[in-house]
């Protein structure tokens, strides 16, 4: 599936789109707030991050994510990253403008 389609389909089905994908924060931004999907971006570092520390990020940020979207009357954009050295970092969870 191409990112359109995808953002199509998550607005149909009311989903959230998580992704690390920095480009589609502009390519994308006046689909995404026509479907009026939720957003999570993980932001990685430039070094690069592997798909492992990216589903690690996702998981510790899930809970608080959640509980932000039951309490939102809306489309809701939030972005998750990580600071520090390897094994010692900080994660994250932070608003950030509509897409």
């Amino acid at each position: 599936m191409t990112d359109p389609e995808i953002i199509e389909w998550l607005g149909e089905q009311g989903g959230v789109w998580v992704h690390a994908d920095d480009k589609a924060k502009s390519q994308h931004r006046r689909q995404m707030l026509a479907a009026r999907i939720s957003t999570l971006w993980v932001r990685r570092p430039k070094d690069g991050m592997s798909a492992v520390a990216e589903l690690r990020t996702i998981i510790y940020v899930l809970e608080d994510y959640l509980a932000v979207l039951r309490g939102s009357r809306g489309p809701t954009h939030r972005q998750v990253s990580t600071h520090g050295q390897q094994g010692r970092q900080r994660i994250q969870l932070r608003k950030v403008d509509p897409p």
